[in-house]
């Protein structure tokens, strides 16, 4: 499971996820916008957050959200999604391999949305899901009929 973030809310992803797609440099010159020199630690986490609730609104007719845990499918997504907005963020050009994750990522979420694709892994089975009806009382019952 992933980091905290205000309410207690788990992040999707977190500031070592982008280090694992990207230098502490390239981060910082995405991040500082005051030139400190250093990767801005709540810029970050304010673009996953945004990440993570576009994430959630694709989740939400199949699951319930937030998460409470976070399958790794989940994870790569939501810091492949931060990486891209990060990035347009400075409004220079994005990598091509960034646009290309950033489509995929897009559509993992559309799969995920229709059912197509499931969050649960491998020899797992999902979650069944369940369907509520909700109609109003009969109005010709039984007793009803038999008068008939």
């Amino acid at each position: 499971m992933c980091c905290l973030r205000q309410g207690s809310l788990v992040a999707y992803s977190t500031l070592d996820d982008l280090k694992r797609r990207l230098s502490e440099g390239e981060l910082v010159q995405l991040t500082d916008d005051h030139n400190t020199g250093l990767i801005d630690q709540g810029l970050v986490d304010s673009v996953i957050s945004e990440v993570d609730r576009l994430i959630d609104s694709y989740l939400m007719n199949q699951v319930a959200v937030p998460l409470s845990t976070v399958p790794p499918l989940i994870q790569g997504l939501s810091a492949d999604l931060a990486l891209f907005r990060l990035f347009l963020r400075r409004g220079g050009a994005v990598r091509d391999e960034v646009k290309e994750l950033y489509r995929q990522g897009l559509q993992t979420l559309v799969d995920l949305a229709r059912g197509v694709k499931s969050l649960a892994e491998p020899g797992q089975k999902a979650a069944p899901r369940a369907v509520r009806v909700a109609a109003p009382d009969a109005q010709f019952n039984a007793s009803l009929l038999d008068r008939y």
